[in-house]
């Protein structure tokens, strides 16, 4: 009885234990469902491809395009967020079912004329990326090829374009499979869109615009900086200058402006120019904030943030050289960036407590700062999706940067014109106490003999000096 009794027990946790089993598979199918295909109905708009994507990691880099066209079932629908997967040193393949549905015919007869093809572009607005290649399929046939990537000569890019872009030729009434295998030594950031060439230009010229303002207005407050620098030999100008030249090199490598007008087919500086503008403008902030809060930040805290410059700036050359790679710079902008604005904040707060604006003005910078650092590493860690204001969350918060920055710098002239103003007038006020007579406001005797000294070296045969002595008692 007692052996019974057992066996209905383990039969019970046996029958127990397959319904949990069967329920985990079942709450995993549901919490990764198979991604619906992408329908391309309206010609005329831009069609986000993320949510028709999954992914299949290729960590030795060996797959081809026939082993995923044979292993569709691989693919799982990614977890990270929107329109991004971190930082992955790592091939990854992205497969996107697309349905290009077919017009209605008008007869029997148009029924069966082939349709004319139509043109998408598919577009990545991410410049960092190394090599994407393309692979468009239909009936499990490859039917058009494409390479992409900052890797790639200029002369043998589809498109040339700031983004990574390519036409593709699309027959409607047919079914279509996209293959990217994506490979790049930093952030996979993948904002990928389809649209037809007319909404793609328009899209490209707008932000094209919006990053010659930004650019334009950080270009002018940099030779500002400098001309103040030349006529006021200020030395905080240099390192604000400093500051707002790496900012807008980074925004200018960031969004591919660069690589488009400026340094094209330059591998080293693809590599490496976003690593180290980013260290030169964490090194620029902390030069510009022991600058400006000096006299409140305490000795060791000003020796705190010159040993944190010299060490972003240390990290931005060993960068250059290649003894650190993008990880590791991410890794000291991750832990180090951030840190000139928190050493910064004590004489901040005490400026502002004494009544001083530049206090409250750093303060609103660094908010603005913190933020725009806390969403940029987000996306690059995968956290947070990507939009149009979180992919320029970190340029907008460099320009309101660079803004208070100069009014800080301004101010901190200001300051500076009437702190020397005061103390001509201070002085000519002792030197006339010291040479006058307070009741005649007459030369004393001291201003007697300092002015008979000066008279006597400029006498010449030709001008002579004449001393005239009247006696005004009674």
């Amino acid at each position: 009885m007692r052996s019974f009794l057992i066996s209905c027990h383990f039969l019970s946790a046996c029958r127990l234990s397959l319904c949990f089993l069967f329920a985990a598979i079942s709450l995993t199918s549901l919490a990764a469902p198979s991604p619906p295909p992408l329908v391309l109905n309206d010609p005329k708009a831009t069609v986000d491809v993320w949510p028709a994507i999954s992914i299949l990691r290729d960590p030795e880099g060996k797959l081809t395009i026939n082993d995923v066209l044979a292993a569709p079932e691989k693919f799982a629908p990614p977890v990270s967020a929107h329109a991004t997967l971190g930082l992955r040193q790592k091939v990854v393949w992205l497969r996107v079912p697309i349905v290009l549905p077919g017009a209605r015919a008008a007869s029997d007869a148009q029924a069966t004329t082939p349709e004319v093809s139509q043109q998408w572009i598919l577009d990545i607005d991410y410049n960092l990326l190394n090599r994407v290649d393309v692979h468009l399929a239909t009936n499990a046939q490859v039917v058009q090829q494409a390479v992409l990537g900052n890797s790639q000569p200029e002369a043998e890019r589809p498109l040339r374009s700031r983004s990574h872009a390519v036409s593709l030729s699309l027959q409607p009434g047919l079914t279509y499979t996209l293959f990217l295998r994506v490979e790049t030594g930093g952030s996979m950031i993948l904002p990928i869109t389809l649209s037809n060439p007319s909404t793609f230009h328009r899209r490209a010229i707008a932000e094209q615009m919006l990053q010659g303002l930004l650019i334009s207005l950080g270009l002018c407050l940099m030779f500002y900086s400098l001309l103040q620098w030349a006529s006021l030999r200020e030395n905080l100008y240099i390192k604000y200058a400093l500051l707002i030249f790496a900012s807008v090199l980074f925004s200018v490598h960031f969004f591919g402006i660069g690589e488009l007008y400026v340094w094209t087919d330059n591998d080293w500086i693809e590599k490496h120019l976003a690593g180290i503008s980013a260290l030169i403008a964490s090194c620029g902030t902390a030069l510009f904030i022991e600058d400006v809060l000096a006299q409140d930040m305490g000795r060791r805290l000003r020796q705190a943030t010159k040993i944190l410059a010299g060490l972003l700036a240390f990290a931005a050359f060993a960068h250059a050289l290649d003894w650190i790679d993008i990880h590791a710079v991410s890794v000291i902008m991750g832990t180090l960036g951030l840190m000139p604005s928190l050493l910064g904040v004590p004489g901040a707060i005490t400026r502002m407590r004494r009544g001083d604006s530049v206090g409250l003005y750093f303060l609103l910078a660094w908010v603005g700062y913190f933020a725009a650092s806390a969403v940029m590493v987000g996306v690059v860690k995968g956290n947070i999706g990507v939009t149009f204001w979180t992919m320029h969350a970190f340029q907008i918060g460099a320009t309101f940067d660079m803004l208070i920055f100069m009014r800080i710098a301004t101010l901190r002239s200001t300051a500076v014109h009437m702190a020397a103003q005061r103390a001509a007038q201070e002085n000519a006020a002792l030197h006339s106490l010291a040479h006058t007579d307070p009741l005649t406001g007459l030369l004393n005797r001291r201003g007697l003999n300092s002015t008979l000294t000066q008279a006597l070296h400029s006498c010449a045969p030709e001008k002579i000096l004449a001393v005239y002595m009247l006696d005004l008692d009674r």
